[in-house]
């Protein structure tokens, strides 16, 4: 759903988000957090970059990805910082899409 500016009642607070960027490094982004005149919803600002399911650039989730073909998921999640099961979820979205 897409708000206008004026459907806003404005800036709750500024968020410091964590998303996980090429191997072993960290990005804090900061996003405001926001509230819709018309519903009451809140919301954060979105990054069009960032993969919100699993906190990481996109960049690094394909990254990742490719990665999976040629190695063991247990080497990849060690070498990124993130748990196996990581790895598992982004292989196996890759061969559900293709």
């Amino acid at each position: 759903m897409a708000y206008s500016e004026r459907d806003l009642m404005g800036v709750f607070f500024k968020l410091s988000r964590l998303a996980y960027s090429i191997p072993r490094k960290k990005l804090y982004v900061s996003t405001r957090r926001m509230q819709c005149r018309a519903c009451d919803k809140t919301f954060s600002e979105a990054l069009p970059d960032v993969d919100e399911k699993r906190a990481m650039t996109r960049r690094l989730a394909d990254w990742i990805g490719k990665q999976a073909v040629k190695r063991t998921f247990a080497s990849i999640a060690d070498e990124v910082g993130v748990v196996e099961g990581t790895v598992r979820s982004i292989f196996h979205g890759l061969c559900r899409s293709t």
